[in-house]
């Protein structure tokens, strides 16, 4: 089974393939859209994403998912989950105007890597 674990970074998206069963070495590389992710690798079985879904309004409550994600984690790797933002800042210009905004809408400030 071929698999690509994929994230957001900086120059795009950064990817991680696990070439077959009878090679799991990894491949590394960076795309500039998504699109050519899956490009790069047509025979791919699964592409995982991380990318929050199901983004809250606006309430002091967490998401369900970042909280049982800290919970199985536990420790010191809980705090490598960060809180997904509310969807509401993000049409805010700037990291200062939505961190204003989600400490309006849900009592806490918005970290940078959220943003």
């Amino acid at each position: 089974m071929r698999v690509i674990g994929v994230d957001g970074c900086r120059g795009g998206w950064i990817c991680i393939a696990l070439r077959s069963a009878d090679d799991p070495s990894p491949e590394g590389w960076v795309s500039a859209e998504f699109e050519d992710v899956v490009e790069r690798v047509p025979t791919v079985d699964l592409v995982l994403v991380d990318i929050p879904i199901g983004l809250l309004e606006a309430g002091p409550e967490r998401r369900a998912p970042d909280v049982l994600a800290r919970r199985v984690l536990g420790g010191k790797r809980a705090s490598s989950v960060f809180s997904a933002p509310i969807r509401p800042v993000l049409d805010a210009p700037d990291y200062d105007a939505a961190n204003a905004l989600s400490r309006r809408l849900t009592g806490r400030g918005l970290s940078r890597q959220s943003w």
